[in-house]
């Protein structure tokens, strides 16, 4: 599945062989759609995408009533990427789907054999992918005079397995180029997107500044139409939530971070100070560029804190203003006992702001005491450890600050009273 980091946070996604479902790479009813066909009119349509051309994509979809809201909604996908600079599009099938119910269910739709497919669409983004961002589809094919087409994308919809839905499908995509960005908007966005892109250039600078130069330096953004459509993209639950930076995952083969995105939430970016949208795309964006040293052995506190820290350098907010809710609890008397949970990054409201704000002066703190690079070196030596989680922070602890957590916490207790009380 695919995970986020924190309410504004990472997420990861994994594409999964479906357990009982699929099969053996030989079978297909022996009067419907082979594999050898189907492999060949993917390949059909993905030429027919990168060449944008719109007959030929068509040529690639059933005709039949039973198809229509389908091939409709193809067409519509195909349209809204007319203004998505893609650099590779390519599909890998997976295997067959063995659900006698959903084959009977299908067959009896289509009026037709039909050749279910678990496969993985793999896509980048020319000039910002490396590595191509994939995900899982579940085609229903068919064969009609002869030839292949694809039917629907909802092969599994009676399992509660759905089929990727891309940024596209909710509507046309309009493209921005930065130096090192590319900033993907509806066409009502069109002018502000250029001033956008210088940002998340400067962004991106600002990051590398602090955790260096080895990650990609190239961001996408993805800017939606509504609340929903941000949520739809982004995993994020909470309306109150700014941004959040995806990651599709990990390649095995060079250890390299795909499927990256930075998903803005269009009812909150209006709202933002120019400093405050500059906080929240340094804080995403280093979500980015410590992916690949970012694991679940790594505790939320250094995942949002380290986040905070870049966010937060250069920006002139003192720190009780930049920490107000954790300033009005130990101003009062009440001093955290413990660095915030996991669980605490799961609330809402002032609860959340506090967990983050504990978190930003923790890792300010470990800069403090070890300088920058550092509390870099701290991060990674957590997220790269191969221990437990309590094992890996321990690590930490020891081998950067050369103490214990516990030590630690006592002291980042009386730099709380010293900078908020």
């Amino acid at each position: 599945m695919r995970r986020a980091i924190g309410v504004v946070g990472t997420v990861v996604v994994a594409a999964t062989m479906l357990a009982g479902c699929t099969g053996s790479p030989g079978a297909a009813h022996p009067s419907g759609p082979t594999l050898a066909s189907a492999r060949a009119l993917l390949a059909e349509q993905s030429a027919a995408v990168l060449a944008h051309d719109r007959a030929k994509f068509l040529a690639t979809l059933d005709t039949s009533s039973a198809a229509r809201t389908f091939r409709t909604e193809q067409a519509s996908e195909f349209s809204n990427l007319a203004g998505v600079p893609l650099g590779a599009w390519r599909y890998r099938v997976v295997g067959p789907v063995h659900d006698n119910r959903a084959l009977r269910a299908a067959s009896a739709r289509y009026g037709a054999p039909v050749l279910l497919l678990d496969v993985t669409l793999g896509y980048e983004l020319r000039g910002i992918d490396t590595v191509a961002d994939t995900h899982d589809q579940y085609l229903s094919i068919v064969t009609r005079g002869g030839h292949a087409l694809v039917a629907g994308n909802d092969a599994l919809a009676s399992e509660n397995t759905a089929s990727w839905l891309p940024p596209w499908h909710y509507g046309p995509l309009v493209a921005a180029h930065g130096t090192a960005c590319l900033v993907l908007g509806p066409p009502g966005d069109h002018s502000r997107l250029p001033e956008l892109a210088a940002e998340v250039d400067s962004a991106i600078a600002a990051v590398t500044a602090v955790w260096g130069t080895s990650w990609s330096r190239r961001v996408a953004v993805l800017i939606p139409s509504s609340t929903q459509e941000f949520q739809a993209l982004s995993g994020a639950s909470g309306t109150d939530v700014s941004a959040a930076a995806v990651t599709g995952g990990i390649d095995p083969a060079t250890g390299r971070p795909f499927g990256q995105r930075l998903v803005l939430n269009p009812a909150q970016l209006d709202g933002l100070t120019t400093t405050g949208r500059a906080i929240v795309l340094r804080h995403e964006i280093t979500h980015l560029a410590s992916a690949a040293d970012t694991a679940d052995i790594t505790p939320r506190w250094l995942v949002e804190g380290f986040a905070d820290y870049v966010a937060n350098l250069r920006t002139g907010q003192p720190v009780r203003v930049a920490a107000a809710e954790l300033h009005a609890v130990v101003a009062a008397g009440r001093v955290p006992v413990q660095l915030p949970a996991d669980d605490a990054f799961g609330a809402s409201g002032s609860a959340l702001a506090r967990a983050y704000e504990q978190s930003w002066l923790a890792c300010r703190l470990i800069a403090q005491r070890v300088g920058q690079r550092g509390l870099v070196h701290f991060y990674r030596a957590v997220g790269t450890a191969i221990q437990t989680k309590g094992q890996a922070v321990a690590h930490g602890f020891g081998s950067v600050l050369h103490e214990t957590q516990s030590r630690f916490t006592a002291q980042w207790r009386a730099y709380l009273k010293t900078e908020l009380s």
